[in-house]
């Protein structure tokens, strides 16, 4: 008994193209549509094109460690995937989340990711909270890093607003570096990691429960 290879599906495929094509012209048509030319063309005309060069090039770079992160995040689920492929998916979100509204990149970075390693969407997601929370813990380290060596003006309004900024930042700062560490204490230890997840979940409705025991 012989086994028929599967066979590709490309009209599915030629219809994800055109559905992408239609949003794509539909976007340009919308984006164009607004704008007003003329303040655009001044515009254009003093930008020093070497800066441009110089924040494009920080921006690819932020995707390509972006990519790699993401490439570690993934591997304890048994997943190898390419850095190349991470990195479209990067890219393909923050098109989305420009051009679209209610962060819809979130949702189009790990469809894309999903797609390209074969994985299911909630693995991929999982994956992608872990990239928000390390990206919170970072905003926060700045955060705390800008209290501390942050001057303090004498006396005057400014005065009082730069004590304030440093009293109550330091102390959200503080407190949520402490759950962040608390969080990767916990991720650390699976077993315990579980335990405290099923404690937590059993605070929320039983229709819910059932969504999230398997994460």
């Amino acid at each position: 008994m012989t086994t028929e290879a599967p066979a590709s599906h490309p009209p599915r495929r030629a219809a994800r193209f055109a559905v992408a094509l239609v949003v794509s012209l539909s976007a340009l048509t919308w984006f164009i549509a607004g704008v007003d030319w003329a303040p655009l063309a001044e515009a254009l005309r003093q930008i020093k094109l070497g800066w441009v060069l110089a924040a494009s090039a920080i921006l690819v770079f932020e995707f390509v460690l972006r990519a790699v992160r993401w490439q570690v995040l993934l591997r304890p689920l048994g997943v190898q995937a390419k850095a190349t492929d991470l990195f479209a998916a990067q890219v393909v979100g923050a098109a989305a989340n420009t051009l679209f509204p209610l962060r819809a990149g979130e949702l189009a970075k790990p469809l894309v990711a999903a797609e390209r390693t074969g994985r299911t969407f909630v693995e991929i997601v999982a994956t992608t909270v872990m990239e928000r929370i390390f990206d919170l813990f970072g905003m926060v380290s700045v955060l705390v890093a800008m209290v501390l060596v942050l001057p303090t003006v004498a006396d005057g309004p400014e005065g009082e607003l730069v004590r304030n900024l440093k009293l109550y930042g330091g102390a959200f700062g503080a407190v949520a570096l402490v759950c962040l560490l608390v969080f990767f204490l916990l991720a650390s230890g699976d077993a315990r990691a579980r335990r405290t997840f099923a404690t937590i979940l059993k605070l929320g409705p039983p229709p819910v429960r059932p969504m999230f025991m398997g994460l």
